[in-house]
């Protein structure tokens, strides 16, 4: 394939979307105008920058466009392609409400999950899924306390106690007297009190 110009070496291939997936909105606008017809190049764009999360310039890039930083900034202009931009708020909409995640919807899915983990002998799995609907149930309340001593909430008798208790668990490390030496011009500490 060298030489060829279908050859996507280090390049993504673009996708064509479904025509139906985008171009399923009404043929009638809010107003009652009627809509203008996507291009193909037109339908990858807005796909590529919806679905797949590109930035515009590279959903135009991927849709095929000769200019893509150019061409992504006319195609979100609402003066040069309002039909363009209109597609892809609606679209942006409508994947949002299709995929969005609800109590009840959650819990559901948790149940069947949990009832497939006990139909395949999984009961790990099965547990797992009992507890995700517990806890998103409020039937879990995960607790955890945190325990500090402050020197400024302490009375004197537990602060001579815990500096005890420290000096005796660390009297290696702070034990540290030099040892005497007689040489000539060397001090002792007991010369110098």
């Amino acid at each position: 394939m060298s030489g060829s110009a279908n050859s996507y070496a280090g390049k993504v291939k673009p996708r064509k979307p479904d025509k139906n997936q985008i171009e399923q909105m009404s043929d009638y606008d809010k107003v009652g105008t009627r809509r203008q017809k996507l291009t193909d190049k037109q339908r990858t764009f807005v796909y590529e920058l919806v679905v797949n999360q590109c930035i515009p310039t590279e959903a135009a890039r991927r849709a095929g466009y000769k200019h893509p930083s150019i061409r992504a900034f006319e195609l979100l202009d609402k003066d040069h392609y309002p039909y363009v931009s209109e597609r892809v708020e609606e679209f942006r909409l409508e994947l949002q409400r299709k995929y969005e995640v609800t109590y009840e919807d959650h819990i559901q899915q948790l149940a069947k999950l949990r009832d497939i983990a006990l139909q395949n002998g999984a009961y790990s799995a099965a547990v797992n899924a009992e507890k995700a609907r517990g806890q998103v149930g409020g039937l879990y309340i995960d607790r955890k306390e945190v325990l500090v001593s402050r020197i400024d909430v302490m009375d004197k008798t537990d602060v001579v106690k815990r500096l005890r208790e420290i000096h005796h668990q660390y009297r290696p490390i702070l034990d540290v007297t030099p040892e005497e030496q007689d040489h000539e011009g060397s001090r002792s500490l007991e010369k110098d009190t």
